[in-house]
């Protein structure tokens, strides 16, 4: 199995004695914070996990593979074009219906979507035609159900 180390970057530790939740604000004010935290970084191994995919599980590993057979010539040409109506109309119910069948969740909603592409002539942060980089932090996903 392949593993490679890389500087990913953490959230601070979050003391319980803080009242208020880490924030980020995408179009602070002036005289507002952006956020309210640091990041830390941190070295971590990655290991290609691709030959062991199956093995992971929703309920153990926070996330899992899943084969999707509904994505048809349309839907691809539609995500790849970057056609926003389109991906609305023919991927977002493919994923939704992923989701539910992933989760037993009776509802889903996916409100919105992003396409992101390393532009190695900006910074990381940088956003001036509204394309955003790729994340540059490691974020907790969390999906809520209930019945």
């Amino acid at each position: 199995m392949t593993t490679y180390e890389a500087q990913m970057s953490f959230l601070e530790p979050w003391p319980s004695t803080k009242t208020e939740s880490p924030y980020v604000r995408g179009m602070a004010e002036d005289g507002y914070l952006s956020q309210n935290f640091q990041n830390v970084e941190h070295t971590v191994e990655i290991t290609d996990a691709r030959l062991n995919k199956e093995n992971f599980k929703l309920d153990t590993h926070g996330f899992a593979w899943y084969k999707d057979t509904n994505l048809s010539a349309p839907v691809l040409e539609a995500i790849r074009s970057k056609d926003k109506d389109s991906v609305i109309d023919a991927y977002y119910p493919l994923v939704e219906d992923l989701v539910k069948r992933a989760t037993g969740a009776t509802r889903t909603i996916v409100f919105d979507h992003t396409y992101r592409k390393r532009n190695p002539e900006l910074d990381m942060k940088e956003n001036p035609n509204g394309k955003e980089q790729p994340a540059t932090v490691v974020s907790l996903i969390v999906a809520l159900q209930t019945v």
